[in-house]
């Protein structure tokens, strides 16, 4: 019973109390070895989500040794993520933030000429629990815009802006307002020099949980939206996110083709 509240609680993102539930559960307090996985998978993903990553690198390591393939898929998601989380330098990503609110206060703006390229950033993903129960379990909602912008930066012509430490500016709570609207999204791509705010979001049709990305061209103001990808409790995280990023690049190089077909108007007169 404690097990299945603490579910209940770490869903609603009750992460403290989740974690009073489950403190001292031990596996022969249980009844089959797969829930023993459960409340591991529940402890990593509460103290990742409240910011304790060396406590959570400890629990998914063990978790690593469940004998359920989607607990063992939960531990190696989390053990890709958190490295790459640590190698933010925590002083950078206070100047960072710091010089954003600034330049926000000043409207100081990137040049046009900052913005030209296919420069980007991914925004952190807003979770309803009702239609991403397996983007909540299994941890997709805390990487995916992580390991999205990895991959769009790595695999395509884009490039993400402050790449060493965007991830940790934009979960910021001092951002937060901010990131809310779509004008202060502009604000923000503005601030930062990103021609492309990619934004995703979970949905659900039916059973099908699915993965939905928009991308807005700060330049334009034009909005996309990709081909959603569909997820379910055996897709491998890792590949639902290079799905994504394939139908994300494929918009970015439909528009720009659409955009260099446009006829110029020169001026002269018909």
């Amino acid at each position: 019973m404690k097990v299945l509240l603490a579910r209940l609680d770490v869903f609603a993102g009750r992460y403290d109390e989740a974690l009073r539930k489950l403190a001292g559960i031990v596996p022969h307090d249980l009844h089959f070895t797969w829930q023993y996985g459960e409340v591991l998978r529940l402890l990593g993903q509460s103290h990742y989500r409240l910011g304790d990553l060396a406590e959570a690198e400890r629990i998914f390591t063990g978790l690593h040794e469940s004998a359920w393939r989607f607990h063992r898929r939960v531990a190696r998601t989390y053990s890709v993520a958190i490295p790459k989380r640590r190698d933010a330098d925590p002083d950078e990503v206070k100047r960072c933030v710091a010089a954003i609110k600034k330049d926000v206060e000043e409207q100081e703006a990137a040049s046009a000429q900052d913005r030209e390229g296919r420069t980007f950033l991914v925004l952190p993903v807003s979770v309803d629990p009702k239609s991403s129960q397996f983007g909540l379990e299994s941890g997709l909602t805390d990487v995916l815009a992580l390991f999205l912008a990895d991959v769009l930066h790595r695999d395509t012509p884009m490039t993400l802006v402050q790449d060493r430490v965007i991830h940790e500016v934009l979960i910021d709570p001092g951002l937060a307002d901010l990131l809310s609207t779509e004008g202060g999204q502009h604000v923000l791509a503005s601030v930062l020099g990103a021609r492309y705010v990619i934004e995703c979001r979970f949905e659900k049709v039916g059973l099908v949980e699915g993965v939905a990305a928009r991308i807005m061209d700060a330049q334009s103001h034009e909005k996309h939206l990709a081909r959603p990808v569909d997820v379910e409790r055996h897709t491998d995280v890792g590949a639902a996110v290079h799905r994504l990023a394939e139908a994300l690049w494929t918009v970015v190089q439909e528009t720009a083709e659409s955009a260099s077909d446009e006829p110029v108007n020169d001026g002269a007169g018909g």
